[in-house]
């Protein structure tokens, strides 16, 4: 028979912080704490199961910041849904989670000092927070994707939004002292 993979909880803070190569890891990760990638790539190798708090599509729970690095889940599954109590922070030029995919958030998703652009044809339904700040940019990509701020949902922009389709406001907030650069429909 084949051995199980050990199983590491994160309850506090991991962070990579060193160098500019790859930290991969093959065993199952819970992570109702922090995961932090600050240089190089943190690469889960093993199936899409090793990561608990991600399945089937959804990121379920606990904190994921790359600010300067790569975070790279496994398998070739996306993180389409962020459930109310995750959240995703990309800070600064060269942070990449290149498996989010997001089309609904219901936690919080936060961006600074990076700019980024969904993948064509995305639309996102914001039940969460949607956090853009420090010199950042969320661009909606203008091949069919729009964003829905739902009620209960926050879109705060502090620093740029940009969308060439459509931002629909239905009994959400927004809120900020930056800039939206889209055909703007508020239904609530």
């Amino acid at each position: 028979g084949s051995t199980p993979l050990p199983l590491w909880k994160n309850i506090g803070q991991l962070a990579k912080t060193g160098g500019s190569g790859t930290t991969a890891m093959d065993f199952i990760f819970d992570n109702p704490g922090n995961l932090s990638v600050s240089s190089g790539t943190f690469s889960f190798t093993g199936s899409t199961t090793s990561v608990l708090q991600f399945s089937s599509g959804s990121l379920t729970a606990g904190s994921w910041d790359v600010s300067g690095g790569t975070l790279d889940f496994p398998g070739t599954s996306n993180a389409t849904v962020l459930e109310a109590a995750a959240s995703v922070t990309l800070s600064g030029a060269g942070s990449s989670f290149p498996q989010l995919q997001l089309s609904t958030i219901r936690g919080t998703f936060s961006l600074f000092g990076i700019n980024y652009t969904t993948p064509a044809s995305t639309s996102i339904s914001n039940f969460g927070l949607v956090h853009v700040d420090g010199g950042a940019t969320l661009t909606i990509n203008a091949t069919g994707g729009t964003f829905l701020n739902t009620a209960g949902g926050t879109l705060s922009v502090y620093s740029t939004f940009v969308s060439t389709s459509t931002l629909t406001n239905s009994l959400g907030t927004i809120t900020g002292s930056g800039s939206i650069q889209a055909n703007v429909t508020n239904s609530g």
